[in-house]
């Protein structure tokens, strides 16, 4: 009889970003079991992140809060914080039952969490610097929705995965991206 046992963590560690100021022995900050999928710095110089049905926030003594808790089933993905508002957008997935993920916004305390999106499997979100917009990829493309709510715009919809960014004054957006194109019958 053999028995192989295995432990998976998830960490989040800080350094100082000077190499030479950095304790290379420092223990990380947030361990958990569970998987941390994606986190963000606060204004106020925490943590926030996403762990299971959980937005938590941590600060630098270890003191932990939670921000928002959805149902088991729901888990909460990829928080970011507008820096123009502080408002916190992030991927809900499956809440209530259904089967999709949309983007939702909270206000920079936690509270009236209010959803942005109604497009299939919507997730990745970036906020403009102004805050005022967010840009989002689906398997429709790359969008953006204002982050006071409203209607959904496709920026283009032949892209199937991407990485996007805001220019500073955010007039502009760029994407690295697989495109889907049209195949030939031979």
């Amino acid at each position: 009889l053999v028995s192989v046992v295995s432990k998976t963590t998830t960490t989040i560690e800080v350094r100082n970003s000077a190499p030479a100021e950095s304790d290379p022995r420092a223990p990380p900050i947030i361990e958990s079991r569970e998987a941390i999928r994606g986190f963000t710095w606060t204004r106020g110089g925490r943590i926030l992140y996403a762990r299971g049905a959980r937005l938590l926030e941590r600060a630098a003594d270890g003191g932990e809060r939670v921000v928002l808790e959805s149902e088991a089933n729901s888990p909460l993905a990829n928080p970011a914080i507008c820096a123009g508002t502080g408002q916190v957008i992030f991927d809900w997935s499956y809440r209530n039952g259904s089967s999709s993920r949309d983007l939702w916004r909270l206000d920079p305390d936690g509270g009236e969490p209010a959803q942005l999106t109604d497009v299939p499997m919507a997730q990745s979100p970036v906020c403009s610097p102004d805050g005022q917009w967010v840009i989002f990829i689906s398997p429709n493309g790359v969008h953006r929705v204002r982050t006071s709510g409203g209607a959904v715009e496709s920026l283009d919809s032949t892209v199937v995965y991407s990485t996007t960014a805001w220019s500073p004054d955010s007039k502009a957006i760029a994407w690295v991206a697989g495109i889907r194109t049209p195949t030939a019958l031979l």
